[in-house]
């Protein structure tokens, strides 16, 4: 029976870097190779009293045959490859931070002349190159001093031009509002009625109706019986106006225009008539 003492130890026997136990006497070299190579036989002098190991219990053992003594030597070879790694990159760290501490200074030197510049000038900034600014960009006042572009909108701010790159230049093309243009001198409402403050001059105008507002060039006037004509006054009227005249009442004498100045035109038959003639009339007027 062999009786092992789990707290054995002894300072002058220790495990040589070839695996072999070293330290003990020649004595127990020869008979540590015998019990290495011969079975093992039981004997009771063969044991470990004390904590010490008597002359016959000390043996040399082959470690580096061991496959759990493999192991162990490789996870302490991989944990000092991970230990040397973690020094070189601490070593780098270290060469960083000591550049970082040594640019900071001046970067912050630099902020803050830049900072106190900015506080001089009432908050201002001039930028001579190139501002790119990716994301969305909210301003109180724009003020551009050349051209905006936007997509196929160009405006010309210098030339006060708004044109398009391509295609026809819309305006409210969705529908949801009118457009008022100089101070409501012309309004267009949703529904596409256009009213003009001023004179429309056109080549042509084509139109399936026309409505005439007011009483100024149009309307209606009567002959009495027994008359022969009959003053019209309006304030369109001119010498180069052209008045058309539709007699709505029976008649056997034709309306004529017998005189025409700014501000009234004369309207006569040939003969007094017995009945009233009563006549529309529509003033034209004219232009070089």
């Amino acid at each position: 029976m062999v009786f092992v003492n789990l707290t054995w130890h002894d300072p002058n026997v220790y495990i040589a870097a070839d695996g072999n136990l070293v330290g003990v006497n020649q004595e127990s070299r020869i008979k540590n190779q015998e019990l290495v190579s011969s079975p093992m036989i039981h004997d009771s002098s063969f044991m470990i009293q004390d904590g010490n190991s008597t002359d016959s219990a000390q043996a040399t053992f082959d470690l580096g045959s061991d496959q759990l003594f493999k192991d162990l030597s490789d996870k302490v070879a991989l944990l000092e490859s991970r230990i040397n790694n973690l020094y070189d990159t601490t070593l780098s760290a270290s060469s960083s931070a000591l550049l970082v501490s040594s640019v900071i200074p001046s970067v912050a030197k630099d902020l803050d002349s830049s900072v106190a510049s900015l506080l001089q000038n009432d908050n201002a900034a001039t930028i001579s190159g190139t501002l790119a600014v990716l994301g969305r960009t909210t301003l109180t006042d724009l003020g551009v001093t050349g051209n905006i572009n936007a997509g196929l909108l160009s405006i010309n701010g210098l030339e006060g031009e708004i044109y398009t790159l391509a295609g026809d230049l819309k305006l409210q093309p969705k529908g949801l509002g009118g457009i008022d243009i100089l101070a409501g001198k012309i309004i267009i409402d949703t529904k596409g009625n256009m009213i003009v403050a001023g004179t429309v001059t056109a080549e042509a105008v084509e139109a399936e109706e026309f409505v005439v507002k007011g009483k100024d060039s149009i309307g209606t006037a009567t002959i009495p019986i027994g008359a022969r004509e009959i003053e019209v006054t309006t304030p369109i009227a001119t010498s180069t106006s052209k008045i058309f005249l539709t007699a709505t009442t029976n008649t056997t004498s034709p309306l004529t225009v017998s005189s025409k100045s700014n501000g009234r035109f004369r309207v006569a038959v040939v003969a007094p008539q017995p009945t009233p003639v009563t006549f529309d009339w529509w003033v034209v007027g004219t232009r070089e």
